[in-house]
């Protein structure tokens, strides 16, 4: 059986990284618009029983669950 676990922490890293990019690149007002709205989406994802999305939203909710980098 193939593990799925990779596959999370790349989804979580890379909303993570989207959301602190976009953070440095703009206002603070439109910075927290922008968290709000995808962790709103990652949220409604995680209701519908994605594991990616779970996987992502908890790493932006919980900055100590962040994955750093990829281990292969």
């Amino acid at each position: 059986m193939v593990s799925r676990a990779p596959t999370r922490s790349l989804a979580s890293l890379l909303t993570v990284n989207r959301v602190l990019l976009f953070r440095r690149r703009h206002s603070r007002l439109r910075a927290a618009a922008f968290y709000i709205a995808v962790v709103a989406g990652e949220a409604i994802r995680t209701l519908l029983g994605r594991r990616t999305a779970r996987a992502a939203f908890i790493a932006l909710v919980r900055p100590s669950r962040r994955v750093r980098e990829l281990t292969s």
